[in-house]
């Protein structure tokens, strides 16, 4: 445990998503402590410095690969004594606010990420996927997800961003189905560059043969507050078993937020690039009517100046 400052952020860990060739090389050559974390395995390393982007990208190693550099990132943060009071992942990002909090190790995340996108690409239908649903509210969109469903082919939404933009996940013709209908009712949809339908009922032999997976690592409870994807709330008393569920279950980032800013959270320091976590943070603090200050990631210059922004004085970043 280490003493908290009045200046400290939450870090926000994004969901799954592409990374460019490169990414985290200049923290790397800059940190220690990022670089004892990426080479604790120097095939994903070498994958993230020099690709190819194909493979960087893939089912298989995108999640181990995501999770490795976030957690450098973080280490690196440490180390230039950014230290946060809480801490907050989407989806994948998950693991790796549970890694920092000590639920386990980043030598222990690797191989269970290896394993949980192999079982994701395995056990989820390749003839399905995901689509964000801008500018509807949620409860039309909920409607539309039951009216496109069939019993054979769900679709409902896997990722309550915020009250006007969530993302649906299914089937591909459920899918289809139900971006039409959201389109005529006056939205605008974005397919998720996802190779299946995460968070979704499609996903539970997966979840079962995860559940499995898990048996086999040890599960501590975390050092700092985690805002959990299931109902936004801190409270966990069984991590392995909300990982599993987290396959089939919806990502509630809109209770995650509300439950942040109910606490007086105001700096959020979102960790990599890519994701709308950070946006989401802004929309609905914005909604309130409250003052923010998000922060970005990416290089070890932002690490730096980052280090004299968090000592600024107040002023809205709204």
């Amino acid at each position: 445990m280490y003493q908290q400052k009045a200046s400290q952020p939450v870090f926000l860990y994004p969901g799954q998503g592409e990374l460019q060739v490169g990414f985290g090389e200049d923290i790397y050559e800059h940190s220690q402590a990022a670089r004892e974390i990426f080479d604790l395995d120097t095939e994903l390393r070498d994958l993230c410095f020099h690709g190819p982007k194909e493979t960087l990208n893939s089912s298989y190693y995108n999640q181990a690969v995501n999770f490795l550099a976030w957690i450098a990132i973080s280490a690196a943060l440490k180390e230039a004594d950014i230290l946060p009071k809480a801490l907050a992942g989407q989806s994948l990002g998950e693991y790796a606010a549970l890694s920092y909090a000590g639920a386990f190790t980043a030598a222990d995340a690797i191989p269970m990420l290896k394993q949980r996108a192999k079982i994701m690409t395995d056990r989820i239908p390749a003839n399905s996927g995901m689509c964000a649903i801008l500018g509807l509210d949620t409860d039309t969109v909920e409607q539309h997800c039951a009216d496109a469903s069939k019993p054979q082919e769900p679709c409902t939404v896997g990722t309550y961003s915020t009250l006007d933009r969530n993302v649906i996940t299914g089937l591909d013709s459920a899918v289809d189905r139900c971006a039409e209908l959201c389109r005529n009712s006056g939205a605008r949809t974005m397919t998720v560059k996802v190779p299946r339908a995460f968070h979704s009922p499609l996903a539970q032999q997966a979840k079962v043969e995860f559940t499995k997976v898990l048996q086999d690592f040890t599960f501590d409870q975390p050092s700092l507050p985690i805002y959990y994807n299931r109902d936004g709330s801190t409270e966990c008393d069984h991590i392995d078993e909300m990982l599993a569920e987290q396959l089939v279950r919806p990502v509630k980032l809109v209770k995650m937020i509300d439950h942040m800013l109910k606490d007086n959270h105001t700096q959020f320091v979102k960790i990599g690039p890519g994701g709308f976590f950070g946006d989401a943070v802004r929309t609905i603090a914005r909604q309130q009517g409250l003052n923010v200050r998000l922060y970005q990631i990416e290089t070890f210059d932002d690490i730096q100046k980052l280090s004299a922004q968090l000592n600024a004085p107040e002023e809205s970043h709204v």
